[in-house]
């Protein structure tokens, strides 16, 4: 039987239909209880073009950032330029990344063929995974050697 607060759904069409004892076929989740992600946006990857498109282009920016980056250390002196405008509007791609990753259903580890859709859980597991390495990245060294050097 799934937990009351778990929010699980299939993660695929071919993982079987999904049963809770006493009714077959159907998964009990505190969805059906009407509870917070009606107000809480949820994405499934799985199922949404809109972010397979975004995470292919956060993948094209990660290429970016690791072939300009050395570049830009190594050869150009910080200033405010062209440059320094298209890296904010990188690190802004990544702020919006970090807001949308505490949206992002991820697979259940007690049942495989389930995904978690629960937003506490779902913060919880980013906050303990990769949200201090993307939190990191994200600051903007380079803004305070600009603002410290005038």
């Amino acid at each position: 039987e799934l937990a009351h607060d778990t929010f699980a759904e299939p993660l695929r069409d071919d993982a079987g239909p999904p049963s809770r004892a006493g009714a077959p076929g159907r998964v009990h989740t505190a969805l059906d209880e009407g509870c917070c992600t009606r107000r809480w946006p949820i994405i499934n990857p799985d199922e949404s073009k809109c972010f397979s498109v975004w995470d292919f282009f956060m993948a094209t920016l990660l290429i970016v950032v690791a072939i300009v980056s050395p570049f830009e250390m190594a050869y150009l002196q910080l200033r405010f330029d062209g440059v320094f405008v298209f890296n904010r509007l990188v690190d802004a791609c990544f702020l919006i990344d970090i807001v949308l990753q505490f949206c992002v259903t991820y697979p259940d580890t007690e049942r495989p063929p389930l995904v978690v859709k629960n937003p506490w859980r779902i913060a919880r597991n980013y906050l303990s995974g990769w949200f201090a390495v993307d939190f990191l990245s994200v600051l903007p060294i380079d803004v305070f050697c600009v603002y410290a050097d005038h």
